[in-house]
């Protein structure tokens, strides 16, 4: 089956503590035949150095450690592999930024999925800005597992 016919659906890792759980949404709400998982961690970096960064500074992203990275590449190789056990064909990214609302925008953009869940417990501005970004092709699935 060639990619063009392949849905392919956006699942964020936010939590380092639940990183399955827009994955065990989708597997029971969402799931589709001809669906292609994109699991993408998003990491929040620290900003290293003074309060107020020179100006050669500005706008520079500040890369995650290689220990942050390891541990990314370990939780992401866990969640894929609990979603090739259920059959699904994954890829998996790693996306950084200050704030990883801003992260999941990124990959929103870069990727361009078809669908993202999203956990629907974020805030209204959060939820603005990633309709925002997804327009027009990316649907976006609000869940709330509380």
């Amino acid at each position: 089956m060639s990619n063009s016919n392949k849905q392919r659906v956006l699942i964020p890792i936010m939590s380092k503590n639940q990183p399955s759980l827009a994955l065990d949404y989708y597997l029971e709400h969402l799931k589709g035949t001809n669906d292609q998982l994109l699991i993408v961690h998003c990491v929040k970096t620290k900003h290293q150095g003074p309060p107020f960064a020179s100006p050669e500074f500005l706008g520079v992203p500040q890369m995650p450690s290689n220990e942050k990275i390891a541990k990314c590449k370990e939780l992401c190789a866990q969640v894929v592999a609990s979603a090739k056990e259920q059959g699904m064909e994954c890829e998996s990214y790693i996306f950084y930024h200050s704030k990883r609302e801003k992260a999941l925008v990124n990959a929103i953009r870069h990727l361009k999925p078809h669908t993202a869940v999203v956990d629907g417990r974020c805030s209204a501005s959060v939820k603005k800005r990633l309709l925002k970004a997804s327009l027009p092709a990316t649907y976006i699935a609000f869940f709330n597992n509380s």
